[in-house]
């Protein structure tokens, strides 16, 4: 499997404010492969910065980037999160901000129903960085969602007509990040998802939507190998995963402790899944009695017919567009006495009661804390005076 996510980051993240010509529909990033020899482009476009006046209000930067690229056969959708804190103290805190696989993002539209992706490659990296006034510590995120072709082509219209208006991101550990999108960078990301469809036509690569068959013709449908289609059945993967084919085209898919639901459509040997809460879509090789996922490679194997009509409520769910799930709000703080500051303190409970410093200068027996909205300055280890 190619690491997306990596190739993104050697060559989208060194550009991370590169501006493609709307007009010359040129990629920002184009170059051939050297280990697969296959052709790579990547358009990128900045959604969400702090601003140079909100920069020497705070004491971190966070950047987010979207990327829209070919690469070979694939194509990929991804985000770059980087955020730079004042100090690598507070750096190696904040590497904490990771990506992890299976998680979504999603881009909400300012006319229209949001689009969710699944992140299927990650790339997380967390550096001190010596500038001029001192370390700066970088934590820089990777998503990389793989989409197929034919869901490439059911999302064109969102995305070269409808404006971005906002971001959301679901981090490891359930981690949100939620970004509005101005209306100059909204333009555009959806020029340079124009650019990215328009580029790929004029090579002659054509991305169509996959059209499912009636259920009578899926189960009668025979593979270009020759090979029959399997049958609806229960089938399940390396790790307790199973998945539930049943006959009037639902499947039940169970994962860990949850499970979900939606329909399935065969295309020649090509199966699709797809979610009915989140509109996403799952691709498989079907290979006789066995299904390959198209992204992982990994194969479930047949176990077993399937009940003749899945569960009631699945049967009855509604196919809905994707919604933005909502991101819980943190409880109010208890009413806690303000900490404070004394003469005579010693700098343990100065930290212990405020925390770290952003900055600090010693000067023989004399050492000043520098904090955001305080300065505190101790003389032989103890507090002697607070501005």
């Amino acid at each position: 499997m190619r690491k997306i996510a990596i190739v993104t980051c050697a060559l989208a993240c060194c550009f991370p404010q590169a501006l493609a010509s709307a007009q010359s529909c040129k990629a920002d990033v184009s170059r051939e492969d050297r280990i697969t020899n296959e052709q790579v482009e990547i358009w990128t476009q900045v959604l969400s910065s702090t601003s140079f006046a909100a920069s020497f209000m705070s004491t971190s930067e966070l950047t987010i980037t979207a990327t829209v690229g070919r690469y070979g056969t694939l194509n990929a959708v991804g985000l770059q999160i980087q955020k730079k804190e004042e100090s690598a103290t507070n750096a190696a805190f904040e590497s904490a901000l990771r990506g992890a696989q299976g998680n979504p993002f999603y881009f909400g539209f300012k006319n229209g129903p949001p689009l969710s992706f699944v992140v299927s490659e990650v790339g997380n990296n967390a550096k001190v960085k010596q500038e001029l006034f001192g370390a700066k510590g970088v934590t820089t995120v990777i998503l990389s969602a793989v989409v197929s072709d034919s869901d490439m082509a059911s999302m064109r219209d969102a995305l070269t007509s409808k404006q971005i208006d906002a971001v959301r991101i679901v981090l490891a550990g359930n981690d949100g990040i939620e970004k509005n999108v101005d209306e100059k960078n909204g333009r555009m990301l959806m020029e340079k998802f124009s650019c990215f469809f328009q580029t790929l036509e004029a090579k002659g690569i054509a991305l169509s939507i996959a059209k499912p068959k009636s259920q009578v013709d899926q189960s009668a449908s025979v593979s270009e190998s020759g090979l029959p289609q399997p049958l609806p059945g229960q089938y399940s993967a390396p790790g307790g995963s199973r998945l539930v084919l049943f006959p009037g085209g639902q499947f039940t898919k169970f994962l860990g402790g949850g499970q979900g639901h939606g329909q399935y459509a065969v295309n020649g040997d090509n199966l699709t899944l797809t979610m009915t809460s989140t509109g996403f879509s799952q691709h498989f090789k079907i290979q006789g009695g066995k299904l390959l996922d198209v992204n992982t490679q990994q194969v479930w194997a047949r176990t077993g017919d399937a009940p003749a009509t899945p569960p009631a409520a699945s049967a009855a769910a509604p196919t809905v567009p994707a919604k933005l799930p909502e991101i819980a709000t943190p409880p109010p703080p208890m009413n806690a006495a303000p900490p404070t500051i004394a003469v005579g303190q010693t700098k343990e409970q100065v930290t212990a009661a405020i925390g770290q410093p952003v900055k600090a200068a010693k000067i023989g027996a004399k050492e000043i804390l520098y904090y955001k909205d305080m300065k505190v300055t101790l003389l032989n280890g103890k507090v002697s005076d607070v501005e």
